[in-house]
């Protein structure tokens, strides 16, 4: 599949285009990271709105950015259903969505070149406006490797969120399953009693 996209993108038809200077295969990887990051958003608001059904706390329809936002105080909610042994899989999992976060961030606003004297290295450049400093730039180095890294980053915090709703759909269910046994116990503990009469 890459293949085919950096021969899209060499194609006749965009020849003589300025709209960048990176070459097919860093678009490629910038196009996946891209890709992946509107994968973990739905899974994210996927799992927001899972737990929001449960604990009803929250409103039950949740959008993409309200998910992202409302991500810690999910992950803190849940925590006493896990044991201090699966704390870990939350703190990764918030951590992961966070840092890819981070990271794409700081793409819808940049700028991408080659770095002058080196055509394996790619360039993010940005102007940011910090308190009482006035605008700065801010720039990252990228290869085509570390692109592809930050694609499969935010594709296993997609894995890590899908990993914690399992294991928390498990719980809920399992605790269903316990209170019902308990209903049923105590139900027929009152027949009987009824019985007895």
């Amino acid at each position: 599949m890459r293949d085919l996209l950096s021969e899209s993108l060499q194609s006749e038809r965009y020849f003589g285009c300025p709209t960048t200077i990176l070459c097919p295969s860093a678009l490629v990887e910038l196009g996946l990271a891209v890709a992946h990051h509107g994968l973990l958003v739905e899974r994210v608001r996927e799992f927001v709105t899972y737990v929001a059904s449960e604990i009803r706390t929250l409103p039950p329809s949740i959008g993409s950015r309200e998910s992202i936002k409302l991500l810690p105080f999910v992950i803190t909610s849940i925590q006493p259903a896990f044991s201090a042994n699966e704390r870990h899989l939350l703190r990764t999992a918030l951590k992961s969505v966070t840092t890819a976060e981070e990271a794409l961030d700081r793409f819808r606003y940049s700028s991408w070149g080659i770095r002058p004297g080196n055509d394996e290295k790619y360039t993010r450049s940005e102007y940011r406006k910090y308190k009482g400093l006035g605008f700065r730039g801010d720039r990252t180095d990228y290869t085509v490797t570390s692109l592809h890294e930050l694609a499969m980053e935010i594709s296993l915090a997609i894995k890590h969120i899908a990993k914690v709703q399992g294991i928390l759909r498990d719980k809920i269910n399992e605790e269903t399953h316990r209170l019902k046994k308990k209903i049923d116990r105590r139900l027929s503990r009152e027949m009987r009693c009824t019985t007895n009469r």
